[in-house]
């Protein structure tokens, strides 16, 4: 099964709500997402593939028509087997949460606990590092704030003590200032380019032959080159 096979079939059985008053109403009136998980297991054993479709989110459907779902489904019968059994009988728990999209490329995860939903993130996590695609967003951030010392949090080890908040300082506001602001703009509008992740070490190519250089370092990632 291809990756992006296996990342579409557990989308289809993802479950996104939109916060708000309609949305609780939704929960707490529709069907159970169980009920919902069981439904599209059964019509995926009879092969009814459109109600199995109808049964996923309009922005899914609104990504992908029935004819690729459905070219999907018929290419992959043994993992599609798999997934029908195992969500035929779902974990008598079923966790919701949401997403929230927001800023240039950020989210944050809202969880539902007693019918009422919280926030499952941190808001005020500006300079997270847990994944590449975060950590370049971060690193953005605190350059567009000149958050120098902050910058220094994703200089590689093998360059940290070569590294200083003056040289960051002289580099992004002295002779090279509308160099690193272009770098920087280029940087902003990639933001969600594809980031090709091997061990400790990720790439996310952009612009004309650019790309950006990641290592994971004490379970944090950090920048090894910019272009």
């Amino acid at each position: 099964m291809t990756g992006f096979a296996r990342i579409n079939c557990w989308l289809a059985i993802t479950v996104i709500c939109l916060a708000g008053t309609a949305c609780r109403y939704s929960i707490r009136q529709g069907p159970k997402p169980a009920e919902t998980l069981s439904r599209f297991a059964g019509a995926l054993k009879k092969g009814d593939l459109r109600t199995a479709y109808g049964l996923l989110s309009k922005g899914f459907r609104e990504r992908h028509d029935y004819a690729a779902f459905s070219a999907l489904i018929k290419s992959n019968p043994d993992e599609v087997a798999w997934l029908a059994d195992e969500l035929a009988n779902p974990p008598r728990e079923t966790r919701l949460t949401a997403a929230l999209n927001y800023g240039t490329h950020d989210t944050l995860r809202l969880q539902l606990e007693e019918g009422e939903w919280r926030i499952a993130d941190s808001p005020l996590e500006l300079y997270g590092q847990a994944t590449p695609a975060q950590a370049l967003r971060s690193f953005l951030r605190a350059a567009t704030n000149q958050r120098y010392e902050v910058m220094l949090r994703f200089v590689p080890s093998k360059w940290a003590e070569a590294m200083s908040v003056a040289k960051l300082k002289r580099q992004f506001e002295g002779e090279k200032k509308a160099e690193m602001a272009a770098l920087l703009k280029r940087l902003r509008d990639s933001l969600g380019a594809p980031i090709q992740k091997t061990g400790l070490r990720a790439v996310m190519p952009y612009g004309e032959n650019q790309s950006v250089r990641f290592i994971k370092e004490q379970n944090v990632w950090k920048i090894e080159d910019l272009d």
